[in-house]
Formats: structure tokens, sequence, C-alpha cells
């Protein structure tokens, strides 16, 4: 759970050091996600460049609360279902399609939160919950809206429902009055219309249409991501459990509880199975990438309910007029309930969490550190603005360079992205007084359009500016705004 500058995550974290100089999101610095994720990531990184990690572990924290309070009214006894949340939950939402710092975690731990309370009637809340998820993840907002729409219809109340729905288009509608006002509206609005776009290329291309491209993609025959796995492993359990759950509800209650749990069999049964279909609808329509595979994990945390209740109702749990266990059962749950969580997840092999504790000091100190390039334009004290030319994983360049300008909004691309997209990029660059040519401006096979444009920016920086080589890039600025080490500039 401790995030890496590489990859996606690197430059989320520029976009909210891009929001604390002051930029627009959308319109001064722009890039494909949800304005909460944004701003939550700018808040915290206000409070301490730590906090990426922090906000991690809260994301799973709310995600196995969420399941604790599932499994509480589903009427799993006290000890399994904390193992079930505290100890299942962590392994399936951060398994084999996970990335640290990426989206899907947030709105899993959103969804799961959003189930809890919608079976628990607090409509007015899980609507407000939705809402979020609508400004943050909006791709998985099908997903919460199975499960309101499962707990209503258990429980008879459409008034439930409309009080959700009304709730979280208040939040929505604040939301994003809130960007009109700062005029990054219409730039949210473009932004979701490249992402449809995006998802619709040539990425999801498939002889059997772009619904089994999109499959492909987040499900690949390589197996990457485990969304196979954690489907199978869902749809058992399903049938194992069944739906009329494989005993009465009495006997998953204490002795003088008299009231049946609020969620019954047939409804943990039909919110899990409705997440699951919500959540394949939801990468079928969408998903470019293994890791969107993650939009399983809230039907796989609920599945984890359906085994803890069959662990209690089948005696592996033995309950006493107390409430406690027997002295040898509790390690046989544990055992049942940390092997389900695994292979919902995706089986992730064991060697990713070697190398994740490996790797974790490093990761830890890169987050508390100012990017290789601010070092370079620290020097510079003719710079006032900057741009970058590079792809996606920037390595969080624009932290430590709060003080200057970024005149060019989109500080990174793709290779697979249009003509139109680079020549409007490239006429931006010559506008700045220093220029990131980062290491991924290269040569792709198979990509014209990108070639030609890595061509263009070398041929830019070959004449009039002067590069300095950093560990993943080149600055380069104009000539006659260089100062060289330790030489005074000129007035």
């Amino acid at each position: 759970m401790v995030p890496s500058l590489f990859g996606d995550h690197g430059s989320y974290i520029s976009m909210a050091e891009r929001l604390l100089a002051g930029d627009r999101l959308y319109v001064d610095a722009i890039d494909n996600k949800g304005p909460l994720y944004y701003a939550e990531l700018a808040l915290g990184r206000f409070v301490s460049p730590y906090a990426d990690i922090a906000l991690e572990i809260g994301w799973v924290l709310i995600a196995c609360l969420a399941v604790r309070a599932v499994a509480a009214s589903a009427g799993v006894g006290t000890r399994i279902g904390l193992v079930a949340a505290f100890a299942g939950v962590p392994i399936v939402v951060t398994g084999n399609a996970y990335g640290p710092g990426m989206t899907h975690l947030p709105g899993v731990a959103l969804c799961l939160a959003v189930a809890a309370l919608a079976v628990r009637g607090r409509w007015v809340v899980a609507g407000l919950l939705t809402g979020a998820l609508v400004l943050s993840k909006e791709i998985m907002v099908p997903i919460a809206v199975a499960a309101i729409l499962t707990a209503a219809w258990h429980r008879r109340t459409w008034l439930g429902v409309a009080w959700a729905a009304l709730s979280s288009l208040v939040v929505a509608a604040v939301g994003l009055g809130v960007l009109w006002v700062r005029g990054e509206l219409d730039g949210l609005v473009a932004i979701l219309a490249s992402n449809v776009q995006y998802a619709e290329g040539t990425l999801s291309e498939s002889r059997y249409g772009s619904f089994v491209g999109h499959l492909l993609n987040a499900i690949p025959e390589d197996g990457r991501g485990g969304g196979l796995i954690t489907i199978s492993a869902v749809l058992l359990v399903l049938v194992a459990v069944g739906r009329r759950g494989g005993a009465t509800a009495r006997a998953s209650r204490l002795e003088d509880h008299d009231e049946p749990p609020l969620v019954t069999p047939a409804l943990g049964w039909d919110l899990t199975a409705a997440t699951l279909l919500a959540a394949i609808l939801v990468i079928g329509a969408s998903a470019p990438w293994a890791h969107h595979s993650q939009s399983l994990y809230v039907a796989g945390c609920l599945a984890l309910v359906l085994v803890a209740r069959r662990l209690t109702q089948g005696g592996v749990e033995r309950l006493t007029s107390g409430g406690g266990l027997a002295a040898t059962a509790p390690w046989r749950a544990v055992g049942v309930v940390v092997l389900a969580a695994f292979i919902t997840g995706g089986t992730l092999h064991p060697y990713y969490y070697l190398e994740s504790a490996r790797e974790a000091p490093g990761r830890v100190a890169a987050l508390g550190r100012e990017s290789v390039e601010s070092a370079v334009l620290a020097q510079q004290p003719e710079v006032r603005t900057y741009a970058r030319a590079g792809a996606n994983d920037d390595g969080a360049h624009a932290v430590g360079l709060g003080s200057l300008d970024l005149v060019c909004p989109r500080f990174h691309h793709y290779s697979f992205e249009g003509k139109a997209v680079f020549d409007q990029i490239f006429a931006c660059l010559s506008t700045a007084d220093a220029l990131i040519v980062d290491q991924n401006i290269r040569d792709e096979v198979d990509r014209p359009d990108w070639n030609a444009y890595v061509a263009e920016v070398r041929r830019l920086i070959s004449s009039g500016y002067t590069c300095v080589p950093t560990s993943r890039s080149q600055v380069c600025i104009k000539d006659g705004l260089y100062v060289a080490p330790g030489s005074t500039p000129a007035r």
C-alpha cells in the first residue's frame, strides 16, 4: 500500500502539486481522473508528502469497516466477522489487479460503504457517497447503484431509492457548481468525452466487438490482473452457498436474538451477484487495462461475507450463550477465510509481496523528495515558465515546481493519441522558458504520428536550448535564459 512515483501515480501527484500551485483542473493542468480524487490527494499532500500512504491505508480501512458492517447485519459472529473484514478484505482489495496509489481502490471502498449503508436503510448517506463516486470514479457508479437497488428491492422500499438518488444529485450538483465557478466544468466535460473516445479506440478493438475487447483488456489471455480467477471464485461461492444460505437464519444468531438479521441469506446472495454482474458490465463497457479488474473486488469482498456466514452456520464458529468461540474452531475459520480471500483477490504471486516489502523504504523516501527536474530548475533564476514532453510515467515531476507556471496543460500524453493532439502540444512547447523532455520521448513501433512528434521535439531542443541531463529526463533551458552553475545571471 506504499505508492511509488512510477507510472500513473506520479502523474496524479503532479496534478495535486499543480492544484496546490493554484492551477485549475482540466484547464491549466490536464489529466483524466475525477476532481474529488485530485482534491483529496492535494489536500493530503498539503499536510505531508507522505499522505499518499495514509490515504491508501484509509481507503482499505473504509472497505474493511464496510464489510464488517455488512457481516454484522448478516448475523455473522463477531470474531469470524472481524477476520473476514480485517484479514480477508485487505487481501482482496490489494489483490492481483491492484496497484498502489491508483483510482480504483477509492471506488471499491466507496461502493462497499454504499452497500453497507443501503442494507441498513441509510439511504440518504448511501446517496451522498454515490454522489461522491460520481465526482471521483464515475465508471463505478453502476456498481453502487446495483447495491442500492438490490437492498431496496429486498426491503420493498422505492422511497429509499428516491432519497438516495436525490442526495446523490445534490452532491453531484454542488461539485459541478464548484467546478463551474472555478471555470473547470467545460474542461471536465471535454475530459469525459475524451475518456469515452479513449475507451472505444484502438485499445478495445476485437473481432468480437468492443464489449469483448474491453473484457479481454481487463481479463487478458495471459492472466494478468487475475480477473478470471476473481469471477470464478465469486461464482463458486454463490453456487456453494446457494441463495437460501444453506441453513436457516436462526442458526447464525445468538440464542437471545429474536429479530432476524438485516441481511438475509437471499439479500447477501443477491447483493454479491448484482455487484458482480454490474462490475462485468462496467468492465465490458469501458476497461482498457488489466487493473480495471479491481471493479470485481466489490463483489469479491461481499462474497467473503457469504463465506463467513456459511462458516458460522456450518459450525466452524460455534456460538455459546456468551458469544465466544470454541478453543480450536477459530483457526479453522481463519484459514478458510484467508484462503478464500487470496483466491478471490486473483491469487497474487507471493513474489510481489516480497518485492513490495523490499521496495517500501525506497518508495517512502521517494515520496518525501522533490523531483530531479526541480533540482535543476532551482538553479535557473531566469526561468519563470516550463512545459513537459513525455508519457504518463512522469516521476512526479511537478514536486518542487510550484513557483513556476506550467504553460502547456497537457504535461503527459500517450503514444496512441492522434496527430492533432501531438500538433497542439508541440505548438505550445516553444512558449515555455524551460522544457522537461522525458526519457520516454523515443520512437515506438507502429506509431508513426508519435514518432513524428518525437522527431519534432528533438529538433526543437537541438538548437537554441541548453539541456541538462537528469536521471530520467533532460531539462532544456532557452539559451538566453540559461545560467551556468556558479555564474551570475545577466541583468
